[in-house]
């Protein structure tokens, strides 16, 4: 079947509803209904975020790579913070705000909540949150990423890098040869941060290489 943007939007809705339904038996006081508006609002963001990208960049312009580092600009948290902050979640929204979720989660549980529970449609979604985002200038948000790292590493190293976490000492491989190896690290994801920041001038190099 031939993919068309009529296909992606009844394949989003189909699946839109299929999470609200899904959501229904959860309604609890232990913040499992929260965390399940949650990943509704995740799943119903980034549908917001496809059409966004496919309204606004001319596709002949832009390598596929290229539309995967935009999405993840425009659903990396930095981004969403600020998206929360225009539309000003705190103020009318009436979930819990819970300590243990930062300003992106907070946006997606209230995205989640405005369809499940308002019945706001994903139209209705997608014509609020359109003017903050097309407002702002995405350059600004950008942050390398793990995809930019391992982009960058298999360029340099040309094969694909893996990535070893035991005992807080991150180890990056190329080839079974060791490129990177850091200790004390709490997460898995803050000692992937670190590595990314480390090879922050490598992923630029590789990027203003592919540009050229």
């Amino acid at each position: 079947m031939l993919i068309t943007l009529d296909n992606f939007n009844l394949a989003k809705k189909i699946e839109i509803i299929f999470l609200s339904i899904m959501t229904a038996p959860y309604i609890t006081t232990d913040g499992r209904f929260e965390q399940c508006l949650e990943h509704l609002g995740d799943r119903l963001y980034n549908a917001v975020i496809s059409k966004y990208i496919m309204n606004t960049y001319p596709i002949e312009q832009y390598t596929p790579n290229d539309l995967t580092i935009l999405t993840k600009l425009y659903v990396g948290r930095k981004f969403q913070s600020k998206i929360y902050e225009l539309i000003n979640v705190k103020k009318y929204v009436d979930l819990p705000i819970r300590k243990d979720k930062n300003q992106g989660d907070h946006l997606e549980m209230y995205i989640g909540y405005l369809n499940h529970v308002k019945n706001h449609t994903f139209e209705d979604i997608y014509g609020m949150l359109h003017p903050c985002i097309d407002g702002e200038d995405i350059e600004k948000y950008h942050e390398h990423t793990k995809y930019e790292l391992n982009i960058a590493l298999s360029k340099k190293y040309r094969c694909v890098p893996s990535y070893i976490f035991t005992d807080g000492t991150l180890t990056i491989k190329c080839n079974n040869t060791i490129v990177y190896q850091r200790h004390c690290h709490s997460t898995r994801k803050e000692a992937e941060q670190v590595a990314i920041e480390y090879f922050g001038d490598l992923i630029d190099h590789i990027i203003s290489s592919d540009d050229e």
